[in-house]
């Protein structure tokens, strides 16, 4: 169960990091500190759990990423641009490899952001996340996302 944190500014970073360790996450994150990196890593850890996970697992399905949390506003991409190209990857990756072999999974994904309001909820309100969370995220959060995971 890997998570994936995308956040370009160093305290909620720290933030985030503390939180994450907290709940003895922090083994399971990695961390982006933009958008375009968020991309680069998400397709990296689902391309290599796919291949790790092809020869033994034929037919079955696979969720490399179970979480991506991510900033909204962020240099290179922002976060609705990141959870748009994760599920693009994903798309690509099920569309190239033959069919039955494993079926990569989406994971969940959560916006958070510090401009958290009525326009920006009709603003994201066609995107597939399954949570938007205000800045800075509290323990009892990341607690919640964590439930819908492993529900």
């Amino acid at each position: 169960m890997k998570v994936l944190v995308a956040e370009d500014q160093m305290i909620n970073m720290a933030v985030l990091k503390q939180s994450l360790s907290d709940l003895q996450l922090t083994g399971r994150c990695e961390f982006a500190f933009n958008g375009q990196e968020a991309v680069s890593k998400a397709r990296d850890i689902v391309t290599r759990q796919y291949e790790a996970s092809k020869e033994w697992r034929q037919g079955a399905s696979i969720q490399p990423l179970c979480l991506v949390l991510t900033d909204f506003q962020m240099p290179k991409l922002n976060g609705i641009q990141v959870v748009e190209q994760i599920k693009k990857a994903i798309a690509d990756l099920n569309a190239y490899y033959e069919e039955g072999d494993c079926l990569i999974l989406e994971p969940l994904f959560v916006l958070q952001t510090a401009y958290f309001s009525q326009a920006f909820r009709k603003y994201i309100a066609n995107i597939k996340v399954q949570g938007v969370y205000e800045k800075p995220m509290k323990k009892e959060s990341i607690l919640e996302i964590m439930r819908m995971i492993t529900d």
